[in-house]
């Protein structure tokens, strides 16, 4: 039996929207300050991270899944704003859940030329948010700030 058909999408999505939480807290506590700062010069600031984190997801959606949505360079969108962000965190996420209600997950989708079943995307996605998640927990400890617990 494949390990897809042995984990419920519903379990997937419910621990997701807990990292979602937590990542939003995070935001919260971010300083408006640090949203511009990176621990180097050439690794993503705190606002690019949020925003990757969230155009991500719309990414997905648009040019694997094909849900009819729009994805935006990340470029193109606000980086030190807290409320945009939050937005277009809260907006990219609701999308994946609407999508998860309907979406076929056991169908095959094309990623860099190869066919990969929608609920391993679905995971990526998932190990994606908790990747960023983690950095951004590590970006605030390396500013004195205690993060938000994960558990």
């Amino acid at each position: 039996m494949d390990v897809y058909e042995e984990v419920s999408l519903d379990s997937v999505l419910e621990y997701w929207s807990a990292v979602r939480h937590t990542i939003r807290e995070c935001l919260k506590i971010t300083p408006d300050r640090l949203l511009s700062w990176a621990p180097r010069q050439g690794m993503q600031t705190f606002g690019l991270l949020y925003v990757h984190i969230a155009n991500s997801v719309d990414w997905w959606l648009t040019t694997v899944f094909e849900d009819g949505g729009v994805w935006a360079p990340t470029a193109n969108l606000p980086k030190d704003d807290k409320r945009k962000l939050d937005d277009h965190l809260v907006r990219s996420f609701d999308r994946m859940m609407k999508f998860a209600m309907t979406g076929d997950f056991a169908r095959s989708y094309i990623y860099k030329g190869e066919e990969r079943r929608g609920a391993w995307i679905v995971i990526h996605m998932l190990r994606h948010d908790i990747h960023h998640c983690a950095q951004i927990m590590v970006y605030l400890r390396q500013n004195g700030i205690e993060p938000p617990s994960s558990d």
